[in-house]
């Protein structure tokens, strides 16, 4: 009984030289790396979705301003969602204590923006869009009482900057007395005014001083940090 070894290995024939075999190179099971290319594309392209359409939330919100009311008891994060303005009816000596207790993580992004001073008595001020997640403003004693007035844009027509809104545009005003904290949301436009002083009945009102701007700060989370500024 004839035993035979194994026969001669792919590309290789009988009695040929085994230095001229072709090399086999074993495929893996699902063929080349094509497929493998193009659900790395897919997932690339479903990720920069989900990213845009992240973004986008940063530049829907309401079209009417409501200014929302909360004490230091029943204030929640919860209600800066609804991108409004909330004003707080208590005093509060320092503004950085609620920006450390309600913002821990975006404390290293803070910012404390230069705000325009306000400009004098019964001149229009300066709007401005909110480029912050959230900005905090508060009266000092110096600056005294301010008037700030609201306005929103849509997003088809956005409040470029030094611009004033349309004369027929709705705005909403708020007074603030010092020490009182108004928090503002993202790109809602805002301008300062100190409040007037009531005169004494059959006298004239007093000069205008030269008023201090009121205390701001600006908090940023990862994403408005990179946002362009409005």
């Amino acid at each position: 009984m004839a035993i035979t070894g194994p026969g001669p290995g792919p590309g290789l024939a009988d009695g040929a030289d085994p230095s001229s075999a072709v090399p086999f190179a074993p495929q893996k099971p699902g063929g080349g790396g094509g497929s493998g290319g193009y659900w790395r594309l897919a997932a690339f392209v479903v990720s920069v979705a989900l990213v845009a359409v992240y973004v986008s939330y940063y530049y829907r919100a309401p079209r009417t301003i409501t200014i929302l009311q909360a004490t230091l008891g029943d204030f929640r994060l919860e209600m800066l969602q609804e991108k409004q303005p909330v004003v707080l009816q208590e005093r509060v000596a320092d503004m950085a204590a609620l920006q450390a207790a309600w913002f821990p993580r975006t404390r290293r992004l803070a910012r404390s923006p230069a705000i325009a001073p306000p400009p004098p008595p019964n001149s229009p001020g300066e709007w401005q869009t909110n480029p912050y997640k959230i900005l905090m403003i508060q009266p000092t004693p110096e600056s005294g009482a301010q008037e700030v007035f609201l306005y929103r844009a849509p997003s088809s027509a956005p409040l470029r900057r030094g611009a004033a809104p349309p004369p027929d545009a709705t705005l909403v005003g708020i007074r603030l007395e010092p020490r009182q904290t108004l928090m503002l949301p993202h790109r809602i436009a805002f301008a300062i005014h100190p409040a007037a002083l009531p005169a004494a009945e059959g006298a004239a009102p007093p000069p205008p001083a030269p008023p201090a701007p009121p205390a701001t700060i600006g908090v940023h989370d990862y994403v408005t940090y990179f946002l362009p500024s409005p």
